[in-house]
């Protein structure tokens, strides 16, 4: 585009904006991240703390999987107890501690860890799956049942003690993830072991949370605000992904199918404190806000070699972690919400953005060379996926505060 046009849109930019359609409002954009691995083909993540150290499991040279960390664009190994082989880390929380599942594949039993400062300190026959802030730690322990040999039982782990949680009647169950007023929600058999059941954990009694009107339901994630999600059967017997909320005294209020994205199947991995709700649809990756579905892969740069699959976590920042594959290889990623508008990537849309934005509608290869930290979503300020002449009026609309 000549630089007489350059100078007319920069012109329009100043000015108030071009006197095109006006712009939706914008859709989140997001900078992915392969969050590494140790050695071997593969990793996946499986949890996210609230100041966005993201955990999760990955393979080594020899083919084990053992749990990791990654601070800072740097990959740290928690390798297993003692003789395991195998470790995966669930969980981790802003005082430093990060709890992982030690095991070997085949075996009944399996061991607990809690790292810190590099220090792993044993948790017992207990496997974790989430933490809570205060260091509450919940998940399940193996532990013999009459006549029916070694179940899994849901458990919460507080100050080196293991407390078995009552199940809704059935032989076993799991804690999947706990919030910071401490209730505990997971899944657990019925009486006969008839169905399985999303269950809230209040006061040491357990809860079933019912389903979508079919059979089935499990819950993964909860939130301060009352807000648990999961995956339930809807009445004609389809897994959907589900929000439950429920009022102060742990009655369930409402009760919301997601959707899918496209296929009969949608599961509820997670939800942070602004009620956005990630996890996977017909194998895409998904966050639900607003009553809206969106495929986070229409939310990344093009051509980044990704294809995400599984949402795992959010946190509070809005950032994600999970699976997919990268280059045909199966990675764990870090999803970063993209300031929209600020593209010159300072951390503020003010004026030193309206040449960048318009370098990046005018000569998208200057673009990217002059600011390799940037994407070219950052210039898409009506949220459609593309930059274009769209674009100029919701950029005004961010200029002035909208």
């Amino acid at each position: 585009m000549s630089t007489k046009i350059s100078n007319e849109l920069r012109f329009a930019v100043i000015v108030g904006g071009a006197t095109l359609i006006a712009g939706q409002a914008a859709a989140q954009s997001y900078q992915v991240t392969d969050l590494g691995d140790l050695g071997g083909p593969m990793s996946m993540a499986f949890a996210i703390s609230p100041s966005g150290l993201p955990v999760g499991t990955a393979a080594t040279p020899d083919g084990n999987l053992h749990a990791f960390f990654n601070d800072a664009g740097q990959v740290w190994e928690l390798p297993p107890a003692d003789d395991d082989q195998q470790s995966w880390a669930f969980g981790a929380n802003d005082a430093g501690r990060i709890v992982a599942m030690s095991f070997d594949l085949g075996e009944l039993h399996v061991h607990g860890q809690m790292w810190e400062a590099g220090v792993s300190t044993p948790m017992g026959n207990f496997a974790p799956r989430a933490m809570n802030a205060a260091n509450v730690v919940v998940g399940y322990i193996s532990r013999d049942v009459t006549d029916m040999g070694f179940m899994d039982r849901p458990a919460v782990w507080v100050n080196g003690i293991i407390g078995e949680l009552p199940t809704l009647g059935g032989n076993s169950g799991y804690a999947t993830a706990v919030n910071d007023l401490n209730q505990i929600i997971g899944f657990s058999d019925t009486a006969g072991d008839a169905q399985v059941r999303a269950t809230l954990w209040l006061g040491g009694t357990a809860r079933n949370l019912g389903t979508l009107g079919g059979t089935h339901s499990q819950a993964f994630g909860i939130n301060d605000m009352g807000d648990i999600v999961g995956v339930a059967d809807d009445a004609a017997g389809r897994p959907r992904a589900f929000r439950f909320q429920i009022d102060d005294a742990g009655v369930v209020v409402t009760r919301t199918d997601l959707g899918t994205l496209g296929s009969v199947d949608s599961y509820a991995c997670a939800v942070n404190e602004r009620g956005e709700i990630v996890g996977t649809s017909n194998d895409r990756a998904f966050i639900w806000f607003g009553g809206l579905m969106t495929d986070l892969n229409t939310r990344i740069p093009a051509g980044s070699g990704w294809r995400l699959s599984r949402a795992a976590a959010i946190n509070n920042a809005g950032v994600i972690v999970g699976s997919g594959w990268h280059d045909g290889y199966p990675k764990a990623f870090m999803l970063t919400p993209m300031l929209v508008g600020d593209t010159n990537c300072d951390g503020a849309v003010n004026n030193f953005d309206i040449d960048p934005f318009v370098m990046a509608l005018t000569d998208p290869v200057l673009y990217a060379t002059s600011f390799p930290d940037c994407e070219i979503l950052h210039a898409d300020a009506n949220g459609d996926g593309v930059v274009n002449n769209f674009d100029i009026d919701p950029f005004v609309v961010l200029l002035s505060g909208g």
